[in-house]
């Protein structure tokens, strides 16, 4: 599928183009002439969560909630991802729950996510999970 990346911003209610006169350019060498049918996609531009992150929410959080409940690691991530990460789409005059992927979480997406489970496990297990930076993980390396 041919497409054109358009850098933009939403602003005041409005979607400004960055650079318009590019995106005219980009349209031109890439379709010979403006389509007549098109799709616009709107997506939030921001980088996804970061390996050390993840090695972090496995090693911790979810570390310290299994040993304290008896679950395994895994089926701590399933009950987050349905407490936190649960979406509702209306479509087709239906309505599904869906769950989005922690993989595709920006960092700060991310770092929510992981303070919703620590105040979770707080109040529910009296747990006191550190923050990234209170750990042995902190220091090293990173695959960013």
């Amino acid at each position: 599928m041919k497409r054109v990346i358009a850098p933009s911003n939403w602003k005041d209610g409005k979607l400004e183009i960055v650079d318009r006169p590019r995106m005219i350019n980009d349209l031109y060498n890439v379709f010979g002439t403006f389509p007549t049918i098109c799709e616009i996609i709107v997506q939030r531009v921001g980088r996804t969560r970061s390996s050390r992150q993840n090695k972090y929410l496995w090693a911790i959080p979810y570390k310290m909630i299994a040993d304290h409940t008896g679950h395994e690691p895994e089926e701590i991530h399933d009950f987050y991802k349905a407490k936190f990460l649960k979406r509702i789409l209306n479509i087709f005059d239906e309505e599904i729950e869906y769950t989005l992927s922690t993989r595709k979480l920006t960092t700060v997406e991310f770092e929510e996510y992981t303070e919703s489970i620590r105040r979770d496990a707080a109040v529910k297990f009296g747990l006191d999970i550190p923050l990234p930076n209170e750990n042995q993980l902190s220091n090293e390396g990173d695959e960013e």
